[in-house]
C-alpha cells in the first residue's frame, strides 16, 4: 500500500472512531465489561496509536516541561543531523563512540575497587539509565548510541529531566540501517558482548529484520524529533 492510500485509509478510520466516541456520551453502560476500566484500556491504545502517527510525521513532543524541551533543541538537532548524514553517506564517522555506547548500554559501567563512594553512586545511577535505554525500541536504542558520547549522558553530565526528554524524543524513520551499523553490532556479539544474553536477544529480535551485514537480510531506522 502506497503512502497516499495509507493516509486516506487512516483518515477514514479516525473519522469513524470520532463518530463512535461522540456516540458514547449518550450510551449507558449495561455490562461490567463495558465499564470505565475497559474504556481506559482502549483510551491508552488510541493514545499509543496517536503517538506513533505523530512520530512518523515528525511532530511528536514528549511530555516534558517547556523549558526542558527548549533546552534540548541543540541535542535533538545534533541527533537528527547525525542520522541524516549516516543515511546519506552510508558510513559511520564515529564507529568507536558508537561501539562504546552499545557496550555501556548492555554491559553497564565498570566498577573499580578504587572508585570513591560518590563515583560508585554515579555508576549505579548510570547503570539504571542503561536499563532504561535497553527498554527503548531497538531503532531508538541504536539512534541514541549513534548520537551522544557515552560520557555526555551519564549521571553527573546530563540531568534526569533532559535524559527522560531525549529518550522520549528519539525515533527512526528510514527503511534500513547502513551496512556499517550492522557490522559493528554483529562484531560486538562476537567480542565484548559475547556473554550478554540480552544483547543476543536484541539482535535476534526486530533488529534482525532491519540490519544489513555481509549477506544477512536485515534493515534499520532512526531519528530524533527536533521540531518546535
Amino acid at each position: 500500500m502506497n503512502a497516499p492510500s495509507s493516509v486516506s485509509q487512516l483518515e477514514s478510520i479516525i473519522t469513524n472512531l470520532e463518530t463512535c466516541v461522540a456516540a458514547l456520551h449518550n450510551t449507558p453502560f449495561t455490562h461490567a465489561r463495558d465499564g470505565p476500566g475497559d474504556l481506559t484500556v482502549l483510551g491508552t491504545r488510541v493514545a499509543n496509536v496517536g503517538t506513533a502517527i505523530q512520530k512518523k510525521a515528525g511532530s511528536y513532543r514528549p511530555p516534558c516541561r517547556p523549558e526542558v524541551w527548549e533546552a534540548s533543541k541543540n541535542l535533538r538537532t545534533q541527533t537528527q543531523s547525525a542520522i541524516e548524514a549516516l543515511i546519506r553517506d552510508q558510513a559511520l564517522k564515529q564507529s568507536s563512540g558508537f561501539r562504546r555506547n552499545i557496550v555501556l548500554i548492555f554491559a553497564g559501567p565498570r566498577f573499580s575497587n578504587f572508585d570513591s563512594a560518590q563515583m560508585k553512586a554515579r555508576k549505579m545511577a548510570t547503570r539504571i539509565r542503561c536499563e532504561r535505554l535497553r527498554q527503548l525500541e531497538p531503532d531508538q536504542l541504536v539512534v541514541w548510541a549513534l548520537s551522544y558520547k557515552s560520557t555526555s549522558w551519564a549521571v553527573g553530565s546530563m540531568g534526569t529531566e533532559m535524559f527522560d526528554c531525549l529518550t522520549e524524543a528519539v525515533h527512526f524513520n528510514a527503511p534500513r540501517w547502513p551496512t556499517a551499523v550492522g557490522e559493528v553490532l554483529y562484531k560486538l556479539q562476537e567480542t565484548e558482548l559475547r556473554q550478554s544474553v540480552e544483547y543476543s536477544e536484541f539482535l535476534r529480535g526486530e533488529m534482525r529484520q532491519k540490519l544489513r551485514h555481509k549477506g544477512r537480510i536485515n534493515n534499520v531506522k532512526s531519528s530524533v524529533d527536533c521540531r518546535q
